[in-house]
C-alpha cells in the first residue's frame, strides 16, 4: 500500500518562489528571508540543514505500482521528487501526486494529455540554487551541448534530464548534468546543503 511522503509537504513553498538572486549563505538577510518564507528546519547559521530530492525518469509504466519496490520507497524519505519526463501514463503523475510534492516535464513518449499537462522545460529554485529540468532528446551524443544550450539564457547549478535511459552524475563547467537513468534500472537523490550532491542509486534490490 502506498504512503504519503511525510517531509513532502513542508518543502512546498521552497519550489514556488521565484527565481530572483539570494543574498549569500551565512547572512542574516538570508537567514531572515528564509524564515519568513519557507518554516523549514535550520540549524544554528541559519541555513536550511538538508533537502533531498528524488529524481526519476523515464518510468515507462502504467501505474506507480509497477515501479521498482527499492523506488518507491525511497520516496518516503525525501522532501521532493522530480521527474524528467516519460512518464508514459497519467496515471503514474498521479499517483506520484500522492505521494507528495513533485515537479515534472513531459518526455517524447508520453501521451497527449501529459503533454499538455506539463512543459517541456521548468526552472525551479531552492534556497539559492537552481534546478533546470528538461527531458532532452535526439542521439546520445552531443546531448549535453543541447542542454546545454536549451538552458543558454538561464543560470542553473543542475541540469536534470532523461531521454536516453544512461545515468549520469557529472559537473561541467560548473554546472551539474544528473540522469537518473531508466526508472527500471536506477533513480537518483540530490542533496542540497551549502553544494549540491547527486547519487546515482540502482532501482534493483
Amino acid at each position: 500500500m502506498l504512503g504519503r511522503c511525510p517531509r513532502v509537504g513542508r518543502l512546498t513553498p521552497v519550489v514556488t518562489l521565484g527565481l530572483d538572486e539570494w543574498p549569500p549563505l551565512h547572512t542574516s538577510e538570508y537567514r531572515t528571508r528564509l524564515i519568513g518564507l519557507l518554516a523549514l528546519p535550520f540549524v544554528g547559521s541559519g541555513i536550511i540543514t538538508k533537502i533531498k530530492i528524488a529524481v526519476l525518469s523515464n518510468t515507462h509504466v502504467t501505474l506507480i505500482e509497477d515501479l521498482p519496490e527499492k523506488v518507491i520507497n525511497s520516496l518516503s524519505e525525501i522532501d521532493l521528487v522530480i521527474h524528467a519526463g516519460d512518464f508514459t501514463t497519467t496515471e503514474v503523475l498521479n499517483g506520484l501526486k500522492q505521494l507528495g510534492k513533485i515537479k515534472a516535464v513531459h518526455g517524447n513518449m508520453d501521451s497527449a494529455e501529459l503533454q499538455a499537462t506539463l512543459p517541456a522545460k521548468e526552472i525551479i529554485g531552492i534556497g539559492n540554487k537552481r534546478i533546470g529540468i528538461i527531458h532532452g532528446g535526439g542521439a546520445p551524443w552531443g546531448i549535453e551541448k543541447r542542454l546545454r544550450n536549451a538552458f543558454a539564457q538561464d543560470r542553473v547549478d543542475v541540469i536534470i534530464y532523461g531521454h536516453s535511459h544512461e545515468s549520469q552524475n557529472k559537473v561541467t563547467d560548473g554546472i551539474l548534468f544528473f540522469n537518473p537513468g531508466k526508472a527500471s534500472n536506477s533513480f537518483g537523490i540530490i542533496t542540497i546543503e551549502e553544494d549540491i550532491e547527486g547519487e546515482i542509486i540502482s532501482s534493483k534490490k
